[in-house]
C-alpha cells in the first residue's frame, strides 16, 4: 500500500466583504493531487466543515488555470472526491503518513484558530509525519504545537504567501491574517523568493511552499522524504 496522504482544503467561500467568492486555489490542489497519485499514494480529501469544498473561481480563469488544473476539473474521480470531503473533526492522525494543506485565500479565515484542525495537525507533528502546506495554507502551521508544548514552527525555516504577494493582488487589505506575519509571530524563520517565483523550504518533517508555482516542487520534496 502506498503512503496515506490527506489533502486539506478550506471550507470558506466568501472573500471578506467584497461580495466575491473564494476557496482553495486550483493549481495548489491539482499539482499535488496528481503527483501523489502518480507516486502510488492513497490520497484523501478533507476540509474544515466536510462536504463540498469550494474552489476559488479566479483560479479557474484564463491566465491562471494550467493544463494540470484543467485535467483536474475534467477528472471524474477527483471531482467526486471534491464534493464529499471528510470533515477535519472526523480525521485521526493515526490513519495518515502525511498531510498537504492546500492554499487558497479562504484558508486565511477558517484555518487559524480552528481547534479540530490544530488537534489533527498536533497529532501528525507528535509522530513527525511529513507535513506540507502551500501559500495561504501555511498559516495553519502557526498554531501547531509539539508534544513539549512548543510551537512546531519555532526555530524552523518556513515560507508561505509573502506580504509582497498579498499587496500585489490587493489581498493585504482583505484577509484577516497575513500568513507571513503569523509564521513570524510563531517564531518561524521566514524566507521568500521574488513574488510569484517558486520557493520551497524543508525543516525536518515540515515542508512549506510560497505560492502556486511552488505546489508541485513542494509535493515532490515531500515524496522524496516519504520514500527515503
Amino acid at each position: 500500500m502506498g503512503h496515506r496522504i490527506v489533502l486539506i482544503l478550506t471550507s470558506h467561500d466568501q472573500l471578506g466583504s467584497t461580495g466575491n467568492k473564494t476557496g482553495s486555489w486550483l493549481e495548489e490542489l491539482a499539482q499535488p493531487y496528481f503527483a501523489f497519485k502518480k507516486a502510488g499514494c492513497a490520497v484523501s480529501f478533507a476540509s474544515i466543515k466536510g462536504g463540498a469544498a469550494p474552489i476559488d473561481p479566479m483560479s479557474l480563469g484564463e491566465g491562471w488555470i494550467s493544463p494540470v488544473g484543467q485535467t483536474f476539473m475534467d477528472d471524474v474521480e477527483a471531482q467526486a472526491a471534491l464534493k464529499k470531503t471528510k470533515a477535519i473533526a472526523k480525521l485521526s492522525a493515526a490513519d495518515f503518513d502525511a498531510c498537504f494543506i492546500v492554499g487558497g485565500v479562504g484558508g486565511a479565515w477558517d484555518f487559524p484558530g480552528n481547534a479540530d484542525l490544530r488537534a489533527f495537525l498536533d497529532g501528525l507533528a507528535a509522530k513527525s509525519a511529513v507535513m506540507g502546506a502551500v501559500c495561504h495554507g501555511a498559516v495553519a502551521f502557526a498554531d501547531v504545537k509539539m508534544p513539549d508544548g512548543l510551537l512546531m514552527v519555532r526555530g524552523r525555516n518556513v515560507t508561505s504567501v509573502s506580504n509582497a504577494e498579498e499587496v500585489a493582488v490587493g489581498f493585504d487589505k482583505i484577509v484577516p491574517v497575513l500568513p507571513e506575519e503569523a509564521l513570524k509571530r510563531a517564531c518561524g524563520f521566514y524566507s521568500a523568493a521574488a513574488p510569484f517565483a517558486p520557493h520551497v523550504v524543508q525543516a525536518d518533517f515540515v515542508f512549506t511552499g510560497q505560492n502556486p508555482a511552488s505546489a508541485l516542487p513542494l509535493a515532490e520534496a515531500m515524496l522524496r522524504k516519504l520514500n527515503a
